[in-house]
């Protein structure tokens, strides 16, 4: 992160520095649940263990984080205002109910881009975008196609994981809409696990997939 000439020389000493500055890159992530009521009580509660342990694990990062949770309906749990104002994961997310409903997944998504990433949700307009879609069944009674919104993301440069859970997933509908959500190559960005209680499994790969793309180490 030190500058050089046209001529490769560094900018102003002439000499490389003996330590780089801190490369690592500003990331606004939003997490979005699937709350519809084929999520069973037990299943919500872990995936909100989940989004826990994962916002722990970037402690002390540039990193700020929104919650969201959709079905029918959509909620904002906290926004990155929030999140910056008092980063006490327990007190932002123990208290979550979920909605139940059907499986509105383009809609929701159209909100995050829309409502969640904009300057007023305390969003950085320097930060990489992140939103990590995590549900447990295809789209269900939306009639917003969800190829649509996948594109007006992908335009806002947002990097979208999707994390799809359980037995719906055998289906190859239902890998083709964890693909439409995710972004390419779809075998970086789409994580398929068999229940709730198996998304501790991949809890360190989508952490180094984020520290990746946020440019520094996970130590």
């Amino acid at each position: 992160c030190y500058t050089l000439d046209k001529g490769l020389r560094s900018i102003p000493s002439g000499k490389i520095p003996e330590k780089q500055p801190d490369c690592s890159k500003s990331t606004d992530i939003v997490f979005l649940m699937d709350g519809s009521g084929s999520v069973s009580l037990n299943s919500f509660a872990k995936m909100k263990n989940f989004v826990k342990e994962m916002i722990n694990r970037f402690k002390n990062k540039d990193i700020l984080f929104a919650l969201t949770q959709y079905s029918t309906g959509f909620a904002v749990h906290f926004d990155f205002n929030t999140f910056a104002a008092t980063k006490n994961v327990e007190q932002l997310i123990n208290n979550i109910r979920q909605q139940g409903g059907y499986t509105h997944t383009p809609t929701a998504i159209r909100r995050v881009t829309q409502e969640v990433f904009a300057s007023g949700r305390g969003s950085r307009q320097d930060a990489a975008h992140i939103l990590i879609v995590i549900t447990d069944g295809e789209t269900y009674g939306d009639n917003l196609p969800l190829h649509v919104v996948a594109a007006e993301a992908e335009q806002r440069k947002i990097i979208r994981y999707a994390i799809g859970v359980g037995d719906a997933f055998t289906k190859d509908s239902a890998k083709n809409e964890l693909q439409t959500i995710a972004s390419k190559p779809s075998d970086e960005y789409v994580f398929q696990v068999e229940n709730f209680n198996a998304l501790d499994r991949i809890q360190n790969a989508l952490q180094e997939k984020i520290f990746a793309i946020e440019g520094i180490s996970s130590q």
